[in-house]
């Protein structure tokens, strides 16, 4: 892997990481749930998996977004 795929890999993990807690807050406070209840929600669905599937490019997308989608529940 070149240096500049490894800067890359390194930023899309990032983002995920942070949307993953953003929504994950979201969650916590909309359900009125424990934060790691919500964590665990969040895994727990399709668009933590679809998070992480890089071909998605969900990543790119604002925490906000995905929480929606979430939400809403679209699959």
């Amino acid at each position: 892997m070149k240096q500049s795929d490894e800067k890359t890999e390194k930023q899309r993990l990032f983002m995920v990481e942070y949307i993953t807690g953003a929504v994950a807050n979201s969650i916590s406070k909309s359900e009125n749930i424990s934060l790691l209840d919500a964590f665990e929600n969040f895994y727990n669905s399709i668009w933590y998996k679809r998070l992480l599937d890089h071909n998605t490019l969900l990543y790119r997308e604002s925490a906000g977004y995905v929480y929606e989608l979430y939400k809403d529940g679209v699959p």
